[in-house]
């Protein structure tokens, strides 16, 4: 089974194709190297924009305004670095939770 075959079978819909770009927007910055909290600015604004279509992750912006106050406290507070660590800590989570929720979307 290849890669157009399982694309075959998937239906996009609008729910799908925002899911996916969210996902896109938030795997990119996590994953590569040298990528900083600025880099997650585009998935804090398109996480308000999936609530509309996916309203069970009401969640998700909520937890980016925190992850990005606790990021950026750190430059404009002179917090402590644990908080860049408690960050990273949750993002790691809302990355798995919207990885998990593409997953589930594309099985059939």
């Amino acid at each position: 089974m290849g890669l157009g075959e399982l694309a075959g079978k998937v239906i996009y819909d609008d729910r799908r194709i925002m899911l996916l770009a969210l996902t896109s927007l938030v795997l990119v910055p996590f994953v590569l190297p040298k990528m900083h909290d600025r880099y997650f600015y585009p998935a804090d604004v398109f996480s308000f924009a999936i609530i509309i279509f996916v309203p069970e992750m009401w969640f998700v912006p909520i937890l980016y305004q925190i992850i990005s106050g606790l990021s950026y406290s750190v430059f404009i507070l002179n917090a402590s670095t644990g908080f860049v660590m408690a960050a990273a800590l949750i993002n790691t989570g809302v990355v798995s939770y919207i990885l998990r929720k593409q997953y589930l979307s594309l099985s059939v």
